[in-house]
């Protein structure tokens, strides 16, 4: 089954329906190891886009180069986007000539322009880096559900 989003005539597919297993839990060897995480608790779209910049940065720290930075939050910003070859949701197709349906796309363009703009300032800030330091950032263990659910290629299960 397909999601989609119907708006007057018009409708967006958003994807499709998977068939998982109930995920058990990290392995053992899996929770010894640091990892982020977003703590639990109440948060405005900001605190995300703050907490989640720490990847951001564990990432520009494994890299070795600052400098790497500058082309991730140009793909974030670029994937943000309501039009474009990166737009993961490309609602600019949806609003030519109808008024209800531009002001989604404005709604949904500033909000992706915000986001982008605080996953910079929090960068240019190194948010991360100044409450975890460079050791931590380095080490820091980022996991899908999946590697946790499957494990990774080196065994830990």
């Amino acid at each position: 089954m397909e999601y989609r989003i119907q708006m007057g005539g018009g409708s967006l597919g958003l994807g499709s329906r998977i068939a998982t297993e109930p995920w058990t839990g990290p392995s053992e060897a899996a929770r010894s190891l640091p990892e982020w995480e977003l703590p639990a608790g109440t948060y405005r779209a900001k605190d995300i886009v703050r907490e989640a910049g720490t990847i951001l940065e564990a990432v520009c720290v494994r890299l070795g180069d600052a400098a790497i930075a500058e082309p991730l939050l140009d793909n974030l910003q670029a994937s943000l986007a309501i039009s474009g070859r990166e737009a993961v949701l490309p609602f600019a197709s949806l609003a030519p000539g109808d008024e209800t349906k531009s002001e989604f796309v404005l709604q949904a363009q500033t909000i992706g322009a915000s986001l982008a703009r605080w996953a910079r300032e929090f960068c240019a800030e190194r948010t991360g880096w100044k409450r975890y330091g460079e050791k931590a950032l380095g080490r820091l263990v980022l996991r899908s559900r999946a590697t946790l659910r499957f494990g990774r290629a080196t065994g830990i299960r």
